[in-house]
């Protein structure tokens, strides 16, 4: 069909374009290269191949051409024109001199590191504007990725689309052709069936990733079925074997993009491109390491003195393996402070500060708090929005800053406002949108409502957000938006009336919070997000020792798992199930899955971030765990928890000044914080500078008298200054104490470790394993524990743990 298809486009487009020759073609195309003679450009004109044009209505192709054209973005090459020549379909893009992916892939294989990171980056983010232009590629693949220079322009969006006679119906034209290539397609493009949404893409992204670093892609099969089946079925190797070289984070990430289930993989192409942004660019030949720094809100039971390990042969922990090599310095990028953030952040980095309770009674504190954390998580779900978590928004409540300040404190140029006035049933929410820069209003309402319309009037305040930044929001994003948790007022009355109180963390608050939630849950058996409040509740007085482990773990298990069956994409839920599997079940495999199907669910929640990388850590997977506290602290600057946890597992990698550094980082956000004290003495205990660490007890003990990790540090400190008396005191004070309050067993341990007791020692390591002590699944990499590790039954424990 060659020269008759040249003359046929010559005689159809002769008096707009000067057809010049054909370029080649594939898949769904035959490319020629032209000149458009009105604007003296070089474009390239593509053909439909004819068995995919004549099923196709050509009205309803120029339509779908045309919501694609409206894509402006540097790394998408624009689409210019459409139109038919006889009963061919043709559209009309710039000619991009340069080669495509494939090509490049073709001439030398795989590429290399430092490029794969930079392009992905590019492609990632044209892929977010798209998607939140409600546009959906659907044929992502290394021959619709165009080289020009350096950087990466992506083609051919919205032509599948344009192609397919029912836009969300199985990937199939009306003349019984596949539609999209089948090397990357997601398995449900490749089940034929279904909706096909954003995340199809992203699959399609991860197979692209996955062959530019691999230099193949991860499914071959000779037959077209076969290798739609192994989309479907076969788990691919992991990319990180063909490539030793590939940074972990990069790998996991590329993985991530490859689950089988959508809900599985990230949710958004805006995750991954903030994902590739934290990552450093490997420099050519070298792998590259990840700097991360921060953990998120969560308080263990004791001190956590986080020692590092090497995991060998499974998860054998050796001391030497891990010791900087002489002469080694610290990298500097390993300090990162979180705050400090330039002013003149950008308009969709948004803070929703806590609205004003402007109700006659003080008590209803409660309701504006709630709407406020609602509107975070909504206005959170907005893909191209970054959102400032609870944590950090809350820290600046009523601090009378300016705008500029808070953006700076924030890293943010966008704040949302408002006030809430309650009156019985009727409810006044005022809201405002105002640019960091120049506090501007860039949006106003003000909404008299019924308490029963509370979702629908933070769903319209999101959607405004949305509309006056300028976003696009994708179907999928406007029906969770759309989602309401419950229909009961009265329910959602109490579950908010409940998360004030449990967010205070008071031993009486957090007792009262659990009774509202289960009050809750009695007016709306449904209601999942009560059901998620129940397990936070037992799981944080687990944490503070203020309910026995082993009865508080099977409770929250129990309220988890409800959630998660009423409403599987619950972020909250999801989280709090992995970490259950962890700290209390030991389900290792079970935990991880959990914790990955979380973090896919909502990149911005800091909380599974958070404890997803405590779990990395327990194993010895330093750099994935640095890479999660980032993204927690990216999410949450503000948080103390995340700063001082972080220092915690620098000690359990063996960077003990890092562990010093870090605690001072979290008391400088407050000096108050007892629990950056804390992780100071730790890292002075383990660098050996005693006098220094005993002085950061006491300042701890000053601040947090009655509580016996605090106890337990000081004695250990005491004991290795050879202060045995004053050390065995208060080992007998939280001995007494344990028979009848909640005192951890594994901290009695590391004081008995440090007198050189170790039959003691062991007793309360037993005893700690019998009670699920959730410090435990750090045994392995506790620094604490040093002297232990030649003696078999510190083996022996470690194999009952399953962590060798």
């Amino acid at each position: 069909m060659g020269d008759d298809l040249l003359e046929q486009l010559r005689g159809a487009l002769e008096g707009a374009y000067e057809i010049e020759r054909e370029l080649g073609g594939g898949g769904m195309s035959r490319v020629f290269a032209a000149t458009d003679r009105a604007l003296a450009r070089r474009v390239a004109i593509k053909v439909v191949l004819p068995e995919l044009a004549g099923g196709v209505d050509a009205e309803r192709f120029r339509r779908e051409i045309q919501v694609a054209a409206s894509l402006q973005h540097p790394h998408i090459v624009p689409l210019l024109n459409t139109g038919t020549a006889g009963d061919l379909l043709y559209y009309v893009m710039p000619l991009v001199e340069g080669e495509s992916v494939r090509a490049r892939l073709s001439r030398q294989g795989e590429l290399p590191l430092d490029e794969c990171v930079r392009l992905l980056r590019e492609i990632a983010d044209a892929l977010a504007y798209a998607h939140a232009h409600g546009i959906v590629h659907r044929d992502i693949k290394p021959d619709n990725i165009l080289l020009a220079g350096r950087h990466a322009q992506v083609t051919d969006f919205g032509i599948a689309r344009a192609l397919s006679a029912d836009a969300d119906a199985a990937p199939l034209t009306t003349t019984g052709l596949l539609l999209g290539t089948p090397a990357y397609m997601s398995p449900e493009q490749a089940a034929g069936g279904g909706q096909i949404d954003h995340r199809s893409d992203i699959y399609a992204f991860g197979v692209l990733a996955y062959e530019m670093i691999a230099g193949e892609p991860p499914f071959h099969s000779p037959t077209m079925a076969a290798l739609l089946a192994a989309h479907l079925n076969r788990t691919p190797t992991p990319v990180s074997e063909h490539r030793p070289a590939v940074p972990p984070e990069l790998a996991a990430l590329v993985m991530r993009c490859l689950e089988k289930h959508p809900a599985d993989r990230p949710q958004s192409a805006g995750e991954i491109r903030e994902t590739l942004e934290a990552l450093p660019t490997p420099t050519p030949g070298t792998l590259a390491k990840s700097i991360a720094r921060q953990p998120s809100a969560r308080r263990r039971p004791g001190w956590i003195a986080i020692g590092a390990v090497t995991a060998v042969a499974g998860a054998v922990v050796l001391w030497a393996a891990l010791r900087p090599r002489h002469g080694a310095e610290r990298p500097a990028a390993a300090m990162v402070a979180p705050a400090a953030v330039d002013s003149a952040g950008s308009r969709t980095a948004v803070a929703v500060l806590p609205f004003d309770n402007m109700s006659a009674q003080a008590d209803n504190e409660y309701l504006s708090d709630g709407i406020t954390e609602e509107l975070i998580n909504a206005v959170a779900n907005i893909s191209g929005l970054r959102v400032a978590s609870r944590t950090s928004a809350f820290a600046l409540k009523k601090s009378g800053l300016d705008l500029r300040e808070i953006g700076r404190r924030l890293g943010v140029g966008t704040v949302l406002e408002g006030s809430v006035r309650r009156e019985g049933r009727k409810l006044r929410v005022i809201a405002r949108l105002s640019t960091v820069s120049d506090g501007l209003q860039v949006w106003h309402k003000d909404y008299n409502r019924d308490l029963a319309d509370l979702f629908a009037v933070e769903q319209e305040i999101a959607l405004a957000i949305a509309k006056a930044l300028e976003l696009r929001l994708a179907e999928f994003e406007e029906q969770r938006l759309a989602r309401v948790p419950t229909r009961e007022a009265d329910a959602h009355d109490l579950y908010l009336r409940g998360r004030y109180l449990w967010n205070q963390r008071a031993p009486t608050s957090l007792r009262e919070g659990l009774a509202l939630f289960e009050r809750a849950t009695k007016i709306d058996p449904n209601y999942a997000l009560a059901y998620a409040g129940i397990a936070d509740s037992y799981t944080i007085l687990a944490n503070h020792a203020l309910m026995p482990v082993e009865e508080a773990y099977p409770k929250a298990k129990t309220a988890v798992l409800h959630a998660v069956a009423l409403d599987s994409t619950l972020v909250e839920a999801r989280t709090n199930l992995a970490d259950i599997r962890f700290s209390y079940d030991w389900d290792w495999a079970g935990a991880e899955q959990d914790f990955r199907r979380a973090v896919a669910l909502s990149a911005k929640y800091p909380t599974s971030h958070y404890y997803y990388a405590l779990y990395l850590s327990a194993f010895g997977r330093f750099d994935e765990s640095y890479a999660q506290f980032r993204q927690a602290l990216q999410l949450d600057p503000q948080s103390r928890s995340i700063q001082a946890n972080l220092g915690r597992v620098y000690a359990y990698a063996r960077r003990f000044q890092d562990v010093v550094d870090q605690g001072k980082r979290s008391v400088a956000q407050d000096s108050t914080f007892g629990v950056g004290y804390s992780v100071i003495a730790l890292g002075y205990e383990l660098q050996g500078k005693l006098e220094l660490a005993r002085e950061a007890c006491q300042r701890d003990v000053a601040l947090r008298p009655t509580d016996p990790l605090v106890q337990a540090n000081l004695a250990r400190v005491d004991a290795r200054m050879g202060l045995d008396e004053e050390a065995h005191r208060l080992l007998t004070d939280l001995v007494r104490r344990s028979a009848h309050e909640e005192v951890g067993p594994y901290s009695i341990a590391t004081v008995y470790t440090a007198l050189r007791d170790f039959n003691q020692a062991f007793a309360w390591l037993e005893r700690a394993f019998q009670q699920r002590s959730d410090w435990l699944p750090f045994l392995a990499v506790e620094p604490q524990f040093e002297p232990l590790h030649k003696d078999p039954r510190f083996d022996e424990m470690l194999h009952r743990l399953k962590l060798r």
